[in-house]
């Protein structure tokens, strides 16, 4: 069903959240669990590479209008309810909100105030050390825009102007007033997991120039064609030392299953040496080494290489049970994606009413899947020059690993055969 999008097309990153109440409509934190009014359920493939959201509230399919969408189409319409289904895991790009830039000849990006021929430009120098370190303020603030692109903001500009956001007119420099002005909207592009390109609103990238420019050799301007060209290539560096993450709340109702595999079969039997039937308990079991990768993830795109602190539960089925629980709080010193192993063993008991003199058997098919719990969070951040800041709530958390089990089994009771599918359990506890 998905298209591989353009990697220069922007893709929208929202933030905000869809309800169908007209005093939600511009919700910046996470709606409630029980408020029905921001649930919407996807109708999938109604059209070729499209889908349709319908409201958890009535049923209604959200239409599209000039500017905004409402719930009242009782059955999809393929003009007005569709939205285009693309694979943006890879081009999708979402940045930390302070960041630094190196460029293609291994230099920071920074502001030089009086540089010869260009205002304040934005260069790629030997004179530019790692500004991440030698200002107060992380170097560049990224701002997200409802049309899917971003605005830059100068902290280091900061100092001597008021207007400070990225501005393209051709030279890149931080004299830019407001995000709404199309010369400060960029475009990101994925280039690889470290790298960004960045198409400013002539269509074109920017660049770092050549010694060819002998006035302005490491200036940025935007001139660059395509975002293959290795001079428009900006590493993305988090302008952070290190983060705390804590106040993890987990929505275990949201929890869904994946990587679904057999793990073995199990074998039970017993035997009814009375004289009348007998409900008799077959226990299964099956001990084997099953790797399970457990990790914790969150939407940035570029890798992130800062030193974090996590606390918080992990969560897990407990033995005999269906419903996922969560641990208790542990400090983990792991980062983002770093991931651990366990072993598991699974048993279980059938009860059976076998005949007398008859002898029941249980063959039990094991597969296991594993549960991606999302979860909101809180982080505070140390800056590169050891300045803490305020904690922010994030909501883009997911923790992956939770192991769950699936069984089908075929039971004889000594007569006859029947089998109970038994399909994966995702209930919760709250």
């Amino acid at each position: 069903m998905a298209h591989t999008p353009n990697p220069e097309s922007p893709l929208l990153k929202l933030p905000r959240f869809f309800s169908l109440k007209a005093d939600n409509a511009d919700l910046k934190n996470p709606p409630s669990d029980t408020d029905a009014s921001n649930r919407f359920k996807l109708q999938p493939e109604v059209a070729p590479g499209k889908v349709a959201l319908s409201s958890v509230q009535d049923g209604l399919f959200l239409k599209r209008f000039n500017t905004q969408y409402h719930a009242l189409l009782e059955e999809p319409n393929e003009i007005f309810a569709m939205v285009e289904v693309v694979e943006s895991s890879y081009y999708v790009v979402n940045m930390p909100e302070y960041v630094g830039f190196k460029g293609s000849n291994a230099k920071y990006l920074t502001c030089l105030v009086d540089y010869p021929v260009i205002l304040d430009p934005f260069v790629l120098t030997e004179e530019s050390a790692d500004v991440r370190l030698t200002t107060h303020q992380p170097p560049y603030q990224v701002e997200y825009l409802l049309n899917g692109k971003i605005a830059l903001r100068s902290n280091q500009a900061a100092s001597w102007t008021s207007n400070n956001y990225w501005k393209a007119d051709q030279w890149i420099t931080p004299d830019g007033d407001t995000p709404d002005h199309p010369e400060c909207q960029f475009d990101p592009v994925r280039v690889n997991s470290t790298t960004v390109a960045l198409k400013s609103a002539n269509g074109l990238y920017c660049k770092r120039g050549s010694p060819s420019f002998t006035n302005a050799p490491n200036a940025i301007f935007a001139e660059a064609s395509d975002y293959e060209e290795t001079s428009s290539h900006l590493v993305v560096e988090e302008a952070v030392m290190s983060r705390q993450i804590f106040n993890v709340t987990y929505l275990l109702d949201l929890a869904s299953a994946s990587e679904e595999e057999p793990i073995g079969v199990a074998y039970g039997s017993a035997t009814n040496k009375g004289s009348e039937p007998a409900e008799m308990e077959i226990s299964v079991s099956k001990t084997t080494t099953v790797s399970n990768t457990r990790s914790f993830h969150n939407s940035f795109t570029f890798s992130q290489s800062i030193t974090q602190t996590l606390t918080l539960g992990v969560p897990f089925f407990a033995d005999e049970s269906t419903e996922i629980q969560i641990g208790a709080e542990q400090e983990f010193g792991n980062q983002w994606d770093d991931t651990l192993s366990e072993e598991v063993a699974y048993q279980t008991t059938y009860k059976v009413t076998i005949p007398p003199g008859k002898t029941g058997t249980v063959q039990v098919v094991i597969s296991t899947a594993k549960l991606a719990v999302p979860f909101h969070y809180k982080t505070r951040d140390t800056s590169l020059n050891g300045v803490e800041r305020e904690p922010v709530d994030r909501i883009d958390g997911v923790f992956d690993g939770v192991l769950a089990f699936r069984t089908d089994a075929e039971i004889y009771d000594g007569t006859k055969t029947y089998r109970i599918p038994v399909p994966m359990k995702l209930n919760v506890t709250k």
